[in-house]
């Protein structure tokens, strides 16, 4: 029962919170993405010690050993006004005219409280996803779009995407595994990078399907 009360109690702190952020960036309007993305491109660079890049830059951060990373960092969307699950959406990963050209894609998911002892680093203030650069292009949707439900497969397997489970099986990892991969081993074998410099309009190859295709995004959702 205490622990019931608990969770209660936490779950109306956690929609307080939400209710107060929601606040803030009406306030900064159009300029809320760059907050987001500044946030995950910090997180990543304070913990495998990367050099942040300019806005003119391919990618976003730098390692010490030369692995380039382009971070990902979006707001929390509700799925559906009213449900309970909730869906991370990254848009434009590879950026204007797809120029971006980088080594690693990470993904950084805002810990969904609701599911946060099912994913692979509990602790941790993102939900992490790295992907190799040539493996990026058949996880993208329209609009060169990545987008997935939050709720982890052992919570809700029905109607599983693709893309969801990819993400889930695949690249998920942990805060400990990136500092082991980018400084104890000094990063994995360097891809010959390339941007894929396709232009807009219908797309050269099929991106995976996703489940959350049809979702409807809220209004501050990261663009960057």
């Amino acid at each position: 029962m205490e622990l019931e009360t608990r969770i209660r109690k936490l779950e109306a702190e956690n929609t307080l919170l939400r209710a107060d952020n929601q606040q803030l960036r009406r306030k900064l309007g159009g300029s809320s993405w760059r907050a987001d993305g500044r946030r995950g491109e910090q997180f990543v660079a304070d913990l495998i010690g990367a050099k942040l890049t300019s806005g003119s830059a391919p990618y976003d951060l730098i390692s010490p050993t030369g692995v380039t990373f382009e971070v990902k960092c979006p707001n929390l969307n509700e799925a559906v006004v009213g449900q309970i699950t909730s869906r991370w959406s990254w848009p434009h990963i590879l950026g204007a005219n797809r120029c971006k050209s980088f080594d690693r894609l990470l993904l950084l998911g805002p810990m969904y409280t609701r599911y946060q002892a099912n994913y692979a680093d509990p602790e941790s203030p993102f939900v992490i996803f790295d992907i190799a650069f040539e493996e990026v292009l058949p996880l993208l949707g329209s609009g060169d779009l990545i987008q997935i439900s939050t709720a982890p497969l052992n919570i809700r397997n029905s109607r599983v995407s693709a893309t969801r489970r990819a993400l889930f099986t695949r690249y998920q990892t942990s805060r400990d595994e990136l500092v082991a991969q980018y400084i104890l081993k000094k990063g994995p074998a360097r891809p010959v990078k390339r941007a894929f410099g396709l232009p807009h309009g219908p797309k050269s190859a099929q991106g995976i399907a996703s489940d959350d295709s049809q979702a409807q995004r809220r209004p501050g959702a990261s663009n960057r």
